[in-house]
């Protein structure tokens, strides 16, 4: 931090060392001083769609998730071939409760060509976001058929497990449900009377895309 505040002493509206200044207080958690120095990059050079992108975890993570999506969409617009700012979007739609958009953006994500990416998504996260929100639409068979791909690739994934029962009870398919509640460590009895089991995954989920991946101007 003292090297970009004294880079910004000599030039205090350099956008590109405020967006920088900006990443790492997020890396810190002091997320409404990063709010604050992304806001000022964007208004410097809105043109920096990964300022815009930065400004929206910031926002993210203070839980102002319509701001938030309104700063990945102008991130969108400015790197329309870059897949972070749509997922960036797609997990704030989950936590809106907006579930057709977020169904419709990890849709787009895992039918397009562009896995290639450099920044594309982990795709097993990005199915496991899919899954929840697909179990969460009460689409349970489709659902069902992402855990499945995910467990056989991850097999040691106890939050998977755990969402796939979930899908896998409401589908009546009990002797299934146990064997995936005994893979997740979990009693079966004890998860049905468990309000507040359902898709356990999420809130962790929902933090995927904050490790920040390069951008390409950096």
């Amino acid at each position: 931090l003292e090297c970009y505040d004294e880079a910004l002493q000599l030039r205090d509206n350099w956008a590109q060392v405020l967006k920088q200044k900006g990443i790492l207080l997020i890396e810190e958690g002091r997320n409404n001083e990063a709010l604050e120095i992304l806001e000022r990059a964007t208004d410097e050079n809105a043109g920096l769609w990964d300022a815009w992108r930065n400004r929206g975890r910031a926002l993210r993570r203070l839980e102002r998730f319509e701001e938030a999506v309104d700063c990945f969409e102008r991130a969108e617009a400015l790197a329309p071939d870059n897949p972070v700012p749509l997922y960036a979007k797609g997990l704030c739609y989950s936590q809106l409760d907006e579930l057709e958009n977020a169904e419709e953006v990890f849709s787009s994500l895992l039918s397009e060509g562009s896995r290639s990416h450099p920044n594309f998504p982990p795709l097993t996260e990005l199915k496991h976001n899919y899954a929840i929100v697909l179990s969460r639409l009460e689409r349970f068979e489709e659902a069902l058929e992402y855990y499945n791909e995910i467990v056989e690739e991850t097999p040691a994934r106890h939050d998977v497990w755990y969402n796939k029962a979930n899908c896998e009870l409401e589908l009546g398919k009990t002797e299934a449900a146990q064997e995936s509640l005994e893979n997740a460590g979990i009693d079966l009895l004890e998860s049905v009377e468990d309000e507040e089991a359902v898709n356990l995954g999420i809130d962790d989920l929902i933090e995927l895309e904050e490790s920040n991946p390069p951008s390409e101007e950096e």
